[in-house]
């Protein structure tokens, strides 16, 4: 029979509910135990994304940089040419102060000479007109 009469229907009383109870309880248990791991998993999961945009913005940082890197290390030939041509005109100027020092004390000794000589020409002025003065008076 498909569908029993109403005499051949067992009562509740008649039925043993306690393993329905208690498989009813441990499904509870085991969902609650995997709502639990879903929100663990989803909060790790939060984490994770986190955790990536900042590997993201650190690794855009580390493009950046090395793209900066790039670009300097390319000026590095050109600085270092700068520098070279610098430093020669450092030299030729070094050179030239050199030059100038020397032609200072050059002509700071034609100076000294040309005052003696000056001194020299007055004295013998100063003799000249003694010189000239006494042939006047005789």
């Amino acid at each position: 029979e498909l569908f029993p009469n109403e005499s051949s229907v067992l009562d509740d009383s008649e039925i043993d509910l306690k393993p329905l109870r208690d498989e009813n309880f441990r499904l509870k248990d085991e969902l609650e135990k995997r709502n639990k791991a879903c929100h663990q998993i989803k909060s790790t999961l939060g984490e994770f994304h986190k955790e990536l945009a900042g590997l993201v913005q650190i690794s855009s940082d580390y493009e950046e940089t090395k793209n900066k890197l790039l670009m300097k290390e390319k000026m590095v030939p050109q600085l270092k040419q700068e520098m070279a041509n610098l430093l020669r005109e450092n030299k030729e100027i070094q050179n030239m102060v050199q030059v100038l020092k020397n032609k200072t004390i050059n002509y700071s000794k034609k100076i000294v000479e040309l005052k003696h000589e000056l001194e020299q020409l007055k004295k013998n002025k100063e003799v000249q007109k003694i010189s000239t003065d006494l042939n006047q008076l005789e």
